[in-house]
C-alpha cells in the first residue's frame, strides 16, 4: 500500500495539507485525477474522481476531492453533497463545516454560512482551521466567535397545552371519562464542560421538568437530575460514560428517588450513523409507591443519518425491570416489572432556517413477568392473567425560530395503549403551545 496526498482543494490556496491512504486497485484513476487537478484541469479531475468512485473506492479523502473539484467548477450544490457525507467523521469535521462555509458564502446564504464556520470554530483540532474560521465568522458578523462559548449551554422551554386523559385510563372510578384538563409545563437544563473539550473532557449536566394541571392537581409532575459524564473521542467513536441521581414528584408527594450509570457509543460512518446507548437504574419508590422499588435498564439502538435539511432516525429500545410490585392483604397482586420492546422511527425536516417540522412514530409491546390477580369488588369473581399490552405513539411538532436563541413551538402527542385487562387501556390526546430559549 502506498500514500498518497489527498488534494486539499478548497483549503490548498490557504496551505493546508492532508494525507488518505489508497488501494492499489483503485488509486490509477485517483492518482491521474490528483495530478489534473494540480494542472488545474478541473473538469478532467472531476472524471478521474468519479471512476475512483465508480469503481467502489469510498474513502473520505475521495469525498473531500469530489466535494473539492465541484467547488472549484462552482458546481456547489454537488459540493455540498460531497462535504455533507464527511462532516460526521471525527478527523474530517472540522474541514468538512469550513468548505461547507464557504459554499454557503457563494450562495450568499451568510447565516448558514456562519453557522457552518461556527461549528468548524467549535470542532477544529488545529489552530490554522480555528483562525481561519474565526476570521471568517468575524468577516460577516463583525465580531470574533470564542471557544469559551461552547462550552455551556442553557435551554428553557415554557409550554401550555390542553390533555383529554391525564390519567391515562378509562376507569371511570379513577376519573370521569369526559375529563380534560389544561396544563402549563417548564422544562430547564444546562450543560458544560467542568474541563476538557467534547473530544476529551468532564461535563456537568442539569435538569429540571414540571408539569402542572389547572384542575386535577393529583397528576401534577415534577422532577430535578444532575450527571457527571466523561466524553471522549477517537478516529470514528464519540464515547459518553456517567452517572446520574434523579427526584421525582407526583402532587407533591415523592414518587421516586434514582441513581443512574449510563454508557453511550457513537460511531459516525459517512451514510449511515450508529448511537448504543445503555442506561442502568436502581430506583427507590416513595412512600405511596414502593412497589416500585427495583432495577430498570433500557438498551437503545439508534440509526440516524443527517444533512442541512434532513435528518432521519430508525431505532429499537429495550426496557428490562426488576420491581418489587404490589400484594395487597386481600391477596391481589399487580405487576409492575414489565419487559418492553419498542421500535421507532422519526423524520425531522428542515424548510428553511426558521421553519422545522419533528415527526415520530412509536410501538411498545410490553410483557409482564408474573400474573395479576385481580378481586372484583362487587362479585368478588378473582381474575387471574399475564397483563399484555400494545402502545402506539405519534407526535408532531412544528417549530418557528426568531434567532438561534428564540423559538416558538406547537407540538401534537397522540397515544394509544392496548391492554388486556381493560382499565389499562386508554386514548390520549395533547396539544401544547410554547417558547423555547437556548444560551
Amino acid at each position: 500500500m502506498r500514500t498518497i496526498r489527498v488534494v486539499p482543494v478548497v483549503l490548498l490556496a490557504l496551505g493546508l495539507l492532508c494525507s488518505m491512504a489508497v488501494s492499489a486497485n483503485d488509486r490509477t484513476a485517483y492518482r491521474e485525477g490528483i495530478a489534473a487537478f494540480q494542472n488545474s484541469d478541473f473538469s478532467q479531475a472531476l472524471e478521474y474522481f468519479q471512476q475512483a468512485e465508480a469503481k467502489g473506492l469510498r474513502t473520505v479523502a475521495l469525498f473531500y476531492n469530489l466535494g473539492s473539484t465541484h467547488y472549484r467548477l462552482n458546481q456547489y450544490d454537488e459540493s455540498s453533497t460531497y462535504f455533507q457525507r464527511i462532516r460526521d467523521d471525527s478527523q474530517w469535521s472540522a474541514l468538512a463545516e469550513y468548505n461547507l462555509g464557504l459554499i454557503a458564502e457563494r450562495q450568499e446564504d451568510l447565516k448558514l454560512a456562519t453557522k457552518h464556520y461556527q461549528a468548524a470554530y467549535r470542532k477544529a483540532d488545529s489552530d490554522r482551521v480555528r483562525d481561519l474560521a474565526q476570521a471568517r465568522i468575524k468577516a460577516i458578523t463583525g465580531s470574533a466567535a470564542t471557544k469559551e462559548s461552547g462550552n455551556w449551554l442553557v435551554y428553557l422551554s415554557g409550554a401550555v397545552g390542553s390533555d383529554d386523559n391525564p390519567a391515562l385510563t378509562q376507569d371511570t372510578q379513577v376519573v370521569d371519562d369526559s375529563s380534560a384538563d389544561s396544563f402549563a409545563e417548564i422544562i430547564g437544563n444546562v450543560s458544560g464542560y467542568l474541563s476538557g473539550t467534547p473530544g476529551n473532557g468532564v461535563r456537568l449536566s442539569g435538569g429540571l421538568y414540571s408539569r402542572q394541571y389547572n384542575e386535577m392537581s393529583e397528576f401534577s409532575v415534577s422532577g430535578v437530575d444532575v450527571g457527571l459524564y466523561l466524553d471522549s473521542q477517537t478516529k470514528n467513536w464519540s464515547f459518553v460514560r456517567g452517572a446520574r441521581v434523579n427526584n421525582f414528584w407526583i402532587d407533591g408527594n415523592q414518587y421516586s428517588a434514582g441513581a443512574n450509570v449510563m454508557l453511550r457509543a457513537t460511531q459516525r460512518n459517512r451514510m449511515v450513523n450508529l448511537d448504543i446507548r445503555n442506561d442502568l437504574g436502581l430506583l427507590n419508590g416513595g412512600a405511596d409507591y414502593e412497589f416500585i422499588s427495583g432495577i430498570r435498564n433500557r438498551l437503545t439502538l439508534d440509526l440516524y443519518h443527517r444533512n442541512d435539511a434532513l435528518e432521519w432516525r430508525l431505532g429499537y429500545r429495550n426496557e428490562y425491570n426488576a420491581r418489587g410490585d404490589l400484594e395487597t392483604e386481600q391477596g391481589q397482586f399487580f405487576s409492575y416489572s414489565p419487559m418492553r420492546h419498542s421500535v421507532y422511527a422519526q423524520l425531522l425536516n428542515e424548510f428553511s432556517d426558521e421553519i422545522t417540522l419533528r415527526t415520530r412514530v412509536e410501538y411498545r409491546k410490553s410483557l409482564y413477568p408474573e400474573d395479576n390477580i385481580e378481586i372484583d369488588p362487587e362479585t368478588d369473581a378473582v381474575t387471574q392473567m399475564t397483563r399484555d399490552e400494545d402502545r402506539v405513539d405519534f407526535s408532531a411538532l412544528l417549530r418557528y425560530s426568531f434567532n438561534k436563541t428564540f423559538s416558538v413551538f406547537s407540538e401534537y402527542r397522540y397515544t394509544d395503549n392496548d391492554s388486556n385487562f381493560g382499565r389499562f387501556s386508554y386514548k390520549s390526546n395533547q396539544m401544547m403551545l410554547g417558547l423555547e430559549a437556548i444560551f
